[in-house]
């Protein structure tokens, strides 16, 4: 009498409420814990593609100054070096025009060779300079952050969810238990009746005939006695 107040239909409702309550509470966790990941996937993704446009803003305005600065020291050396050549090929003139029969032709000869040597110095150095602005790769490079590698957040997030509706399922079903019982139950009831309506006639001939048989194999033992 005392395990029967278990089985009482008010506590199986009562723990059914109880297995309900327990789905409900795993699906809406699996869905708050799998939509956190994928949420937080989606926030450092767009963060990752924001900082990226920022260094590439950087990059490319410090590219820019780069490119305008090398172009303003190529017209500087243009300038310088346009004045540079006049200034060698007056020097040039001068060193021929220098008579060779004065005294100090040879000294002074030296010295204008040594000025003209040192301005074609100089603009040899523009020359180069020039060379190496023009062939300049003025691009800026930058580290470059990986979105892609927020994508297992959205693949754990789907996967949370999955399997908290998924067990979530599993233990709703137990509560249905009994009406899925009952319904293969009454799903199997017509064709179990109609198997006994078709077959109760032929076992009660059989039962007759072998009840006949039996009544008659006694007569028959009866008869022969008495004889």
């Amino acid at each position: 009498m005392e395990q029967s107040k278990y089985l009482t239909e008010e506590n199986y409702n009562r723990a059914n409420k109880k297995i309900k309550i327990i789905s409900l509470v795993i699906l809406i966790l699996g869905f708050i814990i799998g939509g956190a990941l994928i949420a937080f996937g989606a926030v450092k993704s767009a963060e990752v593609e924001k900082i990226n446009e920022e260094r590439a803003a950087v990059a490319l305005a410090e590219s820019e100054a780069k490119a305008a600065a090398a172009k303003e020291r190529l017209s500087e050396i243009e300038t310088e070096k346009s004045s540079l050549e006049s200034e060698y090929n007056a020097k040039q003139q001068e060193c021929d025009s220098l008579e060779m029969g004065t005294s100090d032709w040879f000294a002074k000869s030296n010295q204008c060779n040594r000025d003209s040597s040192s301005i074609r110095s100089k603009i040899s150095k523009l020359e180069m300079e020039q060379f190496e602005l023009e062939n300049a790769d003025y691009k800026v490079y930058y580290d470059i952050e990986q979105p892609e590698k927020y994508i297992p957040l959205y693949m754990i997030g789907a996967f949370v969810i999955c399997a908290g509706a998924i067990a979530s399922l599993s233990i709703f079903l137990i509560t249905k238990r009994r009406a899925l019982r009952a319904y293969g139950i009454q799903s199997t009831m017509p064709v179990n009746k109609e198997a006994v309506e078709q077959y109760t006639p032929t076992a009660a001939k059989a039962a007759g005939d072998i009840a006949g048989s039996v009544a008659e194999g006694v007569a028959r033992g009866v008869k022969k006695g008495k004889e």
